[in-house]
């Protein structure tokens, strides 16, 4: 153990880097989701739109269930990862911190002898 996830009712930077790497993940995957929905949506409407078959109105038709479908998906994960990681007791992130503080400060010092020389 290297030392306490808080001082002074501080995270340590090492675990504050972690929260932020998870709120930005969790970012890029609301953006995911909500890009797969538009490209189903956009896809949906050009086959409906502009092709004049009963197949290609089944297929368009699913292809919009398919867009709301994957936009509520990503909305209700985006919002539940949301609420995980607001609740998490920062001395919960002494366990990370544990499993993965030492090998990531060993990468970060050998990343910082490489620039040194």
């Amino acid at each position: 153990m290297r030392g306490p996830s808080t001082v002074n009712n501080v995270l340590n930077p090492v675990i504050q880097l972690s929260i932020a790497r998870t709120i930005l993940a969790n970012e890029r995957t609301l953006l995911s989701y909500l890009r797969g929905s538009v490209g189903c949506l956009l896809g949906g409407i050009g086959l409906i739109k502009f092709l004049d078959h009963p197949f290609y109105l089944l297929v368009g038709s699913l292809l919009l269930l398919v867009s709301v479908i994957l936009f509520v998906l990503g909305v209700v994960r985006f919002r539940s990862t949301q609420q995980l990681v607001r609740n998490i007791d920062p001395a919960d992130w002494l366990a990370v911190e544990e499993r993965i503080g030492n090998r990531g400060l060993r990468v970060l010092s050998n990343s910082s002898d490489d620039l040194k020389g």
